[in-house]
């Protein structure tokens, strides 16, 4: 695998399933990353935050459904113990909260990693570490894109080591374009919903060479709209789908 830096400049789109193939499996499962693998999915988003004894799992919502329990109150041998699956359908009945350890492993050497820290009010920037030396352990720092909404988390990875690939996640109501918000952060990328992409934004990414990118693209249509939009990367609920369409585009070597 390329270095995400040269990844990314050999690459006009990229396209990373977001939280797997959320679309067809239980999304941030380990059913969900293979089902995103076997599509041919090169980049896979996940959600990532931190157990009540600090191991990092992988999981969207801070607020279990099911018990009301944050992720957060509860130990690592807790969390282990929750069934994820059946809610999706009962076919998935038995998946499980997989630790990040687990997804880096099965990723390993087939796709890139965009990973969202979930940095809820009780988390401290200082946390990240734990988050961190899990992505070392495997070395997997040259392949990973970290992101989120907190940004004085996205600075703190950047002062623990300036060579960390960083993005901003657009909060709703921040108006500053692309450019503003890179150069605060000290960020390589800027992401926004497909309901705040606009030619402003657009314009300012292309002029400051920031990366943009947009989420969720969904449908052939969505796919549609945002090309009129100069965005280098997509996160999408259903990689199969939006990945046949951009190869069906894609011209054939002779």
């Amino acid at each position: 695998m390329f270095p995400l830096k040269e990844y990314t400049l050999k690459n006009e789109l990229l396209v990373a399933a977001h939280r797997g193939s959320s679309g067809t499996a239980p999304e941030n499962t380990i059913a969900s990353i293979e089902e995103a693998i076997r599509v041919g999915a090169e980049f896979i988003e996940i959600d990532v935050q931190l157990s009540k004894d600090k191991h990092p799992v992988v999981f969207h919502d801070f607020v279990l459904p099911s018990s009301k329990n944050h992720i957060s109150e509860l130990r690592l041998e807790d969390l282990k113990k929750l069934e994820v699956g059946s809610k999706f359908h009962k076919s998935f009945t038995g998946e499980s909260i997989p630790l990040l350890d687990n997804v880096i492993e099965l990723i390993k050497e087939k796709a890139y990693i965009l990973l969202e820290v979930k940095a809820n009010s009780g988390f401290k920037v200082n946390d990240f570490v734990h988050i961190l030396n899990v992505v070392k352990k495997h070395n997997y720092k040259n392949y990973t894109i970290f992101t989120s909404f907190r940004f004085e988390l996205l600075k703190k990875i950047k002062e623990i080591d300036k060579n960390l690939i960083t993005a901003a996640l657009k909060h709703y109501n921040d108006k500053r374009l692309p450019s503003e918000i890179v150069k605060e952060l000290d960020c390589d990328a800027f992401f926004c919903s497909i309901l705040e992409i606009n030619q402003d934004i657009s314009d300012d990414a292309q002029k400051n060479d920031i990366i943009l990118g947009c989420y969720p693209i969904d449908t052939i249509e969505e796919l549609k709209y945002i090309k009129k939009f100069h965005v280098n990367a997509i996160a999408t609920n259903f990689p199969e789908l939006i990945l046949n369409e951009i190869r069906k585009n894609v011209p054939q070597e002779v």
